[in-house]
């Protein structure tokens, strides 16, 4: 993983960079994860919070820009549901960083997870600039991000998109 990060920074043009960047970033979030179970005993469960901080703060590292992000990860996650969540979040905070604040100094980002009854609830959102909903088919991380949530955890999976972006994803395990 040191070598895309070297690699990265002798590049000048900014759109492969930034494309270098968010595939470092995916392959550091299943990193993480691997690290998390290879430390614990039992590999059923791992704490989420943990686990995603982890992703959070790697994409903010990455990226040179004010924006301040506020979590609140309440819960353990099954190991083969963390791996889609994780990947899921790490999609989620690249997209902001790379397009929801392109004309704004400051942003914000709230991110919430918690589990009730065997359901888990992800909750997303920032103040950004949002998108139009007909262009997400081009992008690749939105529709990673309804692949993984709909087909994978089998989420129902709710999108608005105005005044930024709110993004609510709910699954039983």
């Amino acid at each position: 993983m040191g070598q895309i990060s070297i690699k990265i920074f002798k590049i000048d043009d900014i759109t492969i960079n930034t494309l270098l960047t968010t595939i470092q970033n995916r392959i550091s979030a299943m990193s993480h994860l691997h690290e998390l179970l290879y430390q614990k005993d039992a590999i059923t469960f791992i704490d989420a919070n943990e686990y995603f901080e982890k992703i959070i703060f790697e994409v903010e590292q990455s990226f040179d820009k004010n924006v301040k992000i506020k979590y609140e990860i309440n819960s353990t996650i099954s190991s083969e549901s963390a791996i889609y969540c994780g990947l899921i979040i790490n999609e989620l905070v690249t997209n902001s960083f790379k397009h929801a604040f392109i004309n704004k100094k400051d942003g914000f980002i709230n991110i919430t997870f918690y589990s009730k009854n065997n359901s888990y609830y992800l909750y997303y959102s920032d103040n950004g600039q949002g998108y139009n909903q007909i262009d997400k088919k081009e992008s690749l991380g939105l529709v990673l991000i309804e692949t993984l949530a709909k087909k994978q955890l089998k989420a129902s999976l709710k999108i608005v998109s105005n005044d930024g972006v709110k993004i609510e994803i709910k699954w039983k395990e």
